[in-house]
Order: structure tokens, then sequence, then C-alpha cells
């Protein structure tokens, strides 16, 4: 994940930022993966089932995630409570209040596909179409 908390605040891992902080979904501890190889995110300390923890986050999801501003970012909404939005654009247009942008790498079950659909509505997709690789 790009951001978690940290006294009170959604801030990005850094060098120099916390190294400790928690996770904005399921408040558990996560740490900052700061390397020189990866881009910085946040990692969950425990294995966890939280919608949010990164350990599966290809550095292509987070280039992706990184072409929008920060405050559109990994956004929980009390109208999808058991989802984290990859992005949610507040009043994209006259006629939607937001629309959501989900960013795809890796396969996904077409009930995952459906669950998001039903869940944000007002959706589109990034999806990685690299040849290499397919869609389940």
């Amino acid at each position: 994940m790009l951001f978690a908390i940290y006294e009170n605040q959604k801030v990005r891992a850094t060098k120099d930022g916390p190294r400790k902080a928690i996770c904005p979904c399921c408040n558990s501890d996560v740490q900052a993966k700061t390397g020189s190889i990866n881009r910085h995110h946040w990692a969950h300390t425990n294995l966890s089932d939280c919608p949010m923890n990164s350990n599966d986050m290809t550095q292509w999801h987070i280039d992706q995630q990184n072409q929008f501003h920060d405050y559109e970012l990994e956004i929980r909404d009390p109208k999808w409570p058991n989802n984290v939005a990859d992005v949610r654009i507040l009043n994209p247009t006259p006629d939607l209040d937001y629309l959501v942008v989900e960013v795809q790498h890796s396969p996904i079950s077409y009930e995952t596909v459906s669950d998001r659909h039903a869940a944000y509505k007002n959706l589109i997709w990034i999806i990685d179409m690299d040849k290499r690789k397919r869609l389940p």
C-alpha cells in the first residue's frame, strides 16, 4: 500500500519518515519498505487478509497509482465498507459524484470483478495487457 496512518495523518513511506504506522483498512501494524529496488510502500508486519495487503502489489500497479493525486489513492468509503478503491476521483463529470479506477496487473476472478462492480457502481479499469499474461 502507498499510504498508512501515522499520528492521525495519511503518510507515504519515505526513508526519512516513520518506520512503523497503522494500516488504514484493518488497523494492523505496517512497516515502511524504503529500499533502493522497488518504490517505497507500506507492508503489513504480519500476514494479513486485509484488502490492502501489499505483498502482492507489483511495481506496475504502484506506477499506475502514482499517476493520480495522493488524495485520490487507496480510498475507503462507507459506500463500499469491504473494499478499498485503488483510485477515487470525486465529481469527474456533472452527473457523477465519483468514479473509481481499479488498477489490475495480476489475474483476477470473475467473482472479484463482479463484487467490485456491485460495490463501486461507477467503475473503470486500467488493465496490464502484457502479451505474456492472460486474464482467466
